[in-house]
């Protein structure tokens, strides 16, 4: 029996980000919009443009120029979010416990 602690899902989800995009703390929007819902690179930019990704994004610079970013901390999370939100109702409509 393992005496370590037992690693938060968040973590793994992280390590798993960082493994696909080659270790890099944060990538373009153009390369993990898929994670978001989004069907295209280009309604992920437009809801960029208009504040309404569900997390922040920021541009390396001071420039309209540069492309926009978003930390694999913050997509992390979101993935997490919504995986726990399907867990609990697919518990939820097959009457186990969470």
């Amino acid at each position: 029996m393992s005496t370590q602690p037992k690693e938060k899902p968040r973590t793994k989800t992280l390590f798993m980000l960082m493994a696909e995009f080659d270790g890099a703390p944060a990538v373009e929007l153009k390369r993990c919009y898929h994670y978001l819902g989004y069907d295209t690179a280009a309604h992920a930019e437009r809801d960029a443009c208009e504040r309404g990704l569900e997390v922040p994004c920021f541009r390396s610079r001071n420039s309209q120029k540069s492309k926009r970013m978003v930390h694999l901390e913050d997509l992390a999370k979101h993935i997490d979010r919504y995986a726990e939100a399907a867990r609990d109702e697919f518990n939820k409509i097959h009457g186990r416990a969470a």
